[in-house]
């Protein structure tokens, strides 16, 4: 099973604080791709105490990605204690005012209720706990709502799944082609290296030996260089081991493992590519570059 990084959930509903008061609470969780687990909050005042718990059970969840939570309660500031007004600060600012009004010979209007109001901290809000019981109802609401998010990320990950098996396909009968492809070339040079074996055993009077012996070490040269038998093999066990790592059902986190080998491919690849002086091999060995930075683009997705 592969899971996608990309998901998004949302879920409504109400919550309970006393028998005369109710709060409204939408609630969505979005994902998007990212190499470690990054988490976003956004909560109302009376919850911010949740965020922690919230994060521990969703690193624990969705172990990757960046995730976004937000929290929207139809009244926020339904879980607060009293609201008080400071009489002290109040009364600064009045005896502040009254002072202006007697220094800068001002209109001996009253100073009112509104006036003090539109000054900060005038009013306290005593912030309190949000119970127990609501609490729980809104860790049980990020549990329904990672277990939809979850079914959403699966969803995206088969997507994800079938277009990689595709590439790896591609990528093995494109392999094949150019394994066929390296035999016939180094026969071709075998050939070229008995031919010149043949002509010094001749022993011909007009045969110059020495350049005879330049031009096959030359050849034998060329032809080391041509083996990429190793390359091969370890391209296949590379495919294998992609094809393993995708029908894992024990793993879930197989982002970075996929990622990894799809690297150490390209580097085989590469090899090849500096290998091989045949025009049809480079553009066997580039076609496998293109699927595998596609697979990396897609890997990428990949919790």
């Amino acid at each position: 099973m592969v899971s996608s990084m990309t998901g998004f959930a949302i879920k409504t509903t109400t919550l309970v604080l006393r028998p005369d008061q109710q709060s409204h609470i939408s609630m969505s969780i979005k994902t998007l791709n990212s190499r470690f687990f990054e988490m976003t909050c956004k909560l109302p005042p009376s919850l911010s105490s949740l965020e922690t718990t919230i994060m521990m059970y969703l690193k624990k969840r969705l172990m990757r990605g960046n995730i976004f939570v937000t929290i929207h309660m139809s009244d926020p500031f339904a879980i607060t204690g009293t609201i008080t007004p400071s009489f002290s600060t109040a009364r600064g600012y009045f005896h502040a005012l009254t002072s202006l009004k007697k220094e800068l010979a001002l209109s001996d209007q009253p100073i009112t209720l509104d006036q003090l109001l539109r000054f900060s901290n005038i009013i306290n809000v005593c912030e309190t706990e949000i119970d127990k019981k609501s609490e729980k109802e809104i860790m049980d609401l990020i549990a329904e709502l990672t277990q939809e998010l979850l079914a959403d990320r699966l969803r995206e990950g088969k997507s994800l799944y079938v277009d990689l098996v595709q590439r790896i396909s591609v990528i093995e009968d494109v392999v094949e082609k150019i394994a066929q492809r390296s035999q016939a070339i180094i026969e071709e040079q075998k050939k070229k290296i008995h031919l010149l074996s043949m002509t010094k055993q001749q022993e011909q009077p007009d045969i110059n030996l020495p350049m005879l012996d330049a031009k096959m070490n030359v050849l034998y040269i060329a032809l080391d260089k041509m083996d990429i038998h190793e390359e091969i093999i370890r391209i296949k066990s590379h495919l294998k081991n992609l094809c393993t790592i995708l029908d894992d059902t024990q793993e879930e986190e197989k982002g970075k493992r996929i990622d990894f080998t799809l690297q150490e491919l390209g580097r085989e690849i590469n090899t090849i590519t500096a290998k091989c002086a045949d025009s049809e091999m480079s553009t066997h060995a580039i076609n496998i570059k293109v699927e595998v930075e596609k697979a990396r683009e897609q890997a990428q997705n990949i919790v």
